[in-house]
């Protein structure tokens, strides 16, 4: 079988709608039957040369920028009236990507044949992450669904912000670290084997950190090697063990008690569950069904098993917060503003309130534990070089005594 080439395509489909695509194929005539398959008509083919050498990323990949406007867009309609059939056949021939492109197609026929547009959804979950089909399938079933495309394209926004924040706050720490790692680099590879020269034309022994050092430097690549292999090797073990459940609900258990990172899983999570909760609760589903919906996001097993316990109570006829207000790791003021909601019956207005500090406070611990990380580590890496320098000047001034 041929090796697949990338391709830039600007086209023209039948409504002489003009747009660049990206597409892969295995020659140009499987290029044009891709595009006379999709009822359009090739006006430009550029070829990505370095495809035939190098195995690059795929450029119809889905962004999450582009699943924000999507949603944007199909919330704006819907709410203008256009019927979802009809709005997923105008999306499915307007979209440029082209996974998202087959996926649209792909919901319009599932629409047309009864299905929920949710359920085909969930069959991508590296596009749509559960929290996005649990909000929509709280639309769905209430019939508000523009309102929750459109929370959730509000959603992916926040989502967007929080993770170019934290990149943006890791880029200087970063480079920190990779230049401690470059200079350790150039030091045990082309320092040390001089050092060693000198001591062995002096004739005299080599210190045992030297020592240790040359051996590195001589064995080099054979000792990185050694190490890439064991680090792929305790990866695998550990990705192994974190799919066992026991395995995982232990290590869910023990992240949420660390210090500093457990509050921001916990944020995190209670961030997105009283979202879903309070976006169910607003679209007029039961309480339980709201909090069935709202637990299916939670990823953490052991922050799970608590609203599980807290479902069953309320099934029973208790209340969230007898169950909330006996976990310690749970903010009080979160157990008081659910406690006073549900005595005013005002629970799906609290529970997005209570969401939006909860992300709030996620911004500022997130902020505050990257300022306190940039210092530690140029602190390491101070150490590291530093260490390694001294032990080689000590070593010189050895030769004298």
């Amino acid at each position: 079988m041929n090796k697949k080439r990338s391709y830039e395509v600007q086209v023209r489909n039948r409504a002489g709608e003009v747009s660049k695509i990206y597409m892969e194929a295995e020659s140009p005539d499987d290029l044009y039957g891709q595009i006379a398959r999709q009822h359009m008509v090739a006006l430009d083919i550029k070829e990505s040369l370095l495809s035939r050498f190098f195995i690059l990323p795929r450029r119809s990949e889905v962004k999450k920028k582009e699943v924000r406007d999507l949603f944007y867009e199909m919330g704006t309609y819907l709410n203008a009236g256009l019927p979802l059939e009809r709005l997923l056949y105008l999306v499915s021939r307007r979209e440029r990507n082209e996974q998202l492109q087959n996926i649209m197609k792909d919901a319009h026929k599932a629409v047309r044949s009864g299905k929920s547009l949710s359920e085909l959804l969930e069959q991508h979950p590296k596009i749509f992450p559960r929290y996005i089909t649990a909000s929509l399938k709280a639309g769905e079933e209430s019939g508000n669904m523009a309102g929750s495309l459109l929370e959730i394209a509000r959603l992916i926004e926040k989502e967007i912000l929080l993770r170019e924040s934290f990149v943006s706050s890791l880029t200087y720490p970063l480079i920190l670290m990779f230049t401690g790692v470059a200079s350790i680099f150039l030091i045990t590879y082309f320092a040390v084997p001089r050092f060693a020269r000198v001591f062995s034309d002096m004739d005299k022994e080599l210190p045992m950190l030297l020592d240790l050092m040359l051996w590195v430097s001589n064995h080099f690549w054979m000792t990185a090697a050694i190490l890439s292999v064991l680090a792929t090797g305790g990866a695998g073990i550990l990705l192994y063990l974190f799919q066992q459940e026991k395995v995982r609900q232990k290590i869910d258990s023990i992240l949420v008690g660390l210090p500093r990172v457990g509050p921001l899983i916990v944020l995190f999570q209670l961030s997105l569950f009283f979202r879903i909760l309070g976006m169910a609760l607003q679209s007029a589903l039961p309480v339980d069904k709201a909090l069935e919906l709202a637990n299916s996001i939670i990823s953490n097993l052991s922050i799970r098993k608590v609203f599980i316990s807290a479902l069953i109570d309320v099934r029973k006829g208790g209340r969230l917060t007898a169950t909330l207000d006996k976990v310690a790791w749970i903010p009080e003021a979160v157990t008081n503003l659910m406690g006073m909601a549900e005595e005013s019956g005002n629970m799906d207005k609290m529970s997005i309130k209570v969401a939006e500090i909860m992300e709030q406070d996620l911004d500022k611990q997130l902020k505050y534990l990257v300022t306190l990380v940039e210092p530690l580590m140029i602190l390491c890496v101070s150490l590291i070089i530093g260490g390694v320098v001294v032990s080689l000047l000590y070593s010189l001034f050895s030769i004298n005594f």
